[in-house]
Order: C-alpha cells, then sequence, then structure tokens
C-alpha cells in the first residue's frame, strides 16, 4: 500500500514511500503521476478533482481520489501546485498527533512522518476525506 508521495525535484521523479519501502518512478510532476493513476480507473485527475470541490463545497487542498477499490485517496498537504507537497493516503495512517507546531502522521505499518503543518489543519483535511469516502459508500 502507497503510504505518501513526494517530488524529488532534482532527480524529476517520485518517491513512493510504501509499507515495503520507497519506489521511484520518473515523472514531470506528482499531477501527472496522479493522473495517470485515476485515468487507470476511468476518469481523469480533473475530473477527480472537479468531483471532491462539488461535493464537498471545497475550494483548495483538493483530495485525489485515485481508486476506491485499492484504496487511494491522496490529501496534499501544501500547495498542490508545488513540487514540495506531501500526499499522504487516507487509508495508510493509522494515528496523527500533535507536535508542537507539528503533526505527527502514524502509518498502518509502524512509520511515521511529522508535517510542518498545525494539528487542527491536518485533522480537518482528514475529516472532510473521511466524509467523502463515506458519501461515496
Amino acid at each position: 500500500m502507497i503510504l505518501y508521495l513526494n517530488y524529488e525535484w532534482n532527480n524529476s521523479r517520485i518517491c513512493i514511500n510504501t509499507d515495503q519501502g520507497k519506489e521511484y518512478r520518473s515523472s514531470r510532476s506528482i499531477s501527472a503521476f496522479l493522473n495517470k493513476r485515476c485515468i487507470q480507473e476511468g476518469s481523469t485527475l480533473e475530473g477527480r478533482r472537479e468531483a471532491f470541490a462539488q461535493i464537498m463545497t471545497a475550494r483548495k487542498h483538493i483530495p485525489i481520489l485515485t481508486s476506491i477499490r485499492r484504496p487511494e485517496l491522496f490529501m496534499p498537504f501544501g500547495l498542490c501546485s508545488s513540487p514540495d507537497t506531501i500526499w499522504i493516503n487516507l487509508a495508510a495512517i493509522k494515528d496523527f498527533r500533535q507536535k508542537e507546531n507539528e503533526t505527527c502522521i502514524y502509518f498502518i505499518n509502524g512509520e511515521s512522518l511529522t508535517i510542518p503543518f498545525r494539528y487542527s489543519v491536518v485533522k480537518r483535511q482528514i475529516i472532510r476525506s473521511q466524509h467523502y469516502i463515506d458519501y461515496l459508500n
């Protein structure tokens, strides 16, 4: 299972952090990678973005549901257009806790990742992403 994605812009590749370790794929952006995964499921990245925006009445930091059957819903932490944004898979999160002005995400495989976002921001993103999944089910 994919835990999270980040872009290594020096090497023009995606770092795919999985429960089995790291994998790398050449790509011009995370958006291009996510679009390819969305198309494999019958829609485009833009279509998935628009669906979430309309259903959840959201405008920015839109999570991307790449697959219901896998399950994969990637939440951006940072600007969607920024190569420094970390995209975390909702299904891979076991828990999350405040750590000063940051948040520590604990994954189902026992790994953790500290991200430079306040707990309230992370909580809001996780809750609205889960509401979206619940709405689709």
